[in-house]
Order: structure tokens, then sequence, then C-alpha cells
């Protein structure tokens, strides 16, 4: 499954991702995907993935990566008029 992205992130802060987590950070070190992309190289639905992609940016209620010991977002998106929302490593 590639590096896990870990050129961007230390392999401390990867271990404490999910399996799936890690196959979305690992994608997105590739290139940067739409949330249609990143759901068929996960295999997942586009709901859980879309999931997973609002956790990963710290923007759940939960706080989901906080109790983690993770403090920033792990990745970002780009929304531009006219172009697919894409994911990046943030």
């Amino acid at each position: 499954m590639g590096d896990f992205g870990t050129n961007f992130f230390d392999k401390t802060v990867l271990i404490r991702l999910s399996p799936l987590q890690r196959k979305i950070i690992s994608e997105l070190a590739e290139k940067p995907l739409t949330l249609n992309e990143l759901s068929e190289k996960t295999n997942s639905s586009v709901f859980t993935v879309g999931k997973q992609l609002s956790v990963l940016q710290c923007r759940t209620k939960c706080n989901c990566l906080k109790k983690k010991g993770i403090e920033k977002p792990l990745i970002k998106k780009i929304k531009e008029q006219g172009i697919k929302t894409t994911y990046l490593l943030g």
C-alpha cells in the first residue's frame, strides 16, 4: 500500500489512524483526488469515504483526531468554481 504518505507525516501519526484513513492518506500522497476517485480506490462507499474525509479535516464534532493526539487537519480540500472538489494532503 505504499509509504502511507510518510514523506508528509510522521509514522507515529499514521499508526493512530484506522486502516481506511491510512489508505486515504496513501492515495492522496500520490496525487489530489475527488471523493468519487477516493471511493473507487479504497473500495468504500462515497458516504464512508466522505465521513473519513471530514474526520481527517478535523471537521467533526467528536474531535476524533484530537482524541488520537493529532491536533492539525491531515488533509484539505480545494473547491474552485467549475472544478470538482479535490482533496489533498494538508
